[in-house]
């Protein structure tokens, strides 16, 4: 999945508007909280089969790092 792709999703996801990611961005500035977590952890088991934990996305203080958790399944 591209990159682009994966904002738009994850947009979808944490229903939030087309266009407002733009990749950079502190997940402070996106009112990043606990279901949202949750919902990150459901959407990347059920889209790319990674189970991730908690903890490791709760390491994360900026959308690049947690797209990285993705590793080779977001491409650019």
């Amino acid at each position: 999945m591209t990159k682009v792709d994966f904002l738009r999703l994850l947009e979808t996801t944490l229903e939030r508007d087309e266009g407002s990611l733009q990749g950079d961005e502190d997940l402070e500035a996106i009112d990043w909280d606990s279901l949202a977590v949750v919902t990150f952890l459901a959407m990347a088991d059920d889209t790319f089969g990674v189970q991730l934990s908690a903890k490791a996305i709760n390491a994360c203080k900026t959308l690049p790092q947690l797209t990285a958790l993705l590793g080779d399944h977001i491409q650019g």
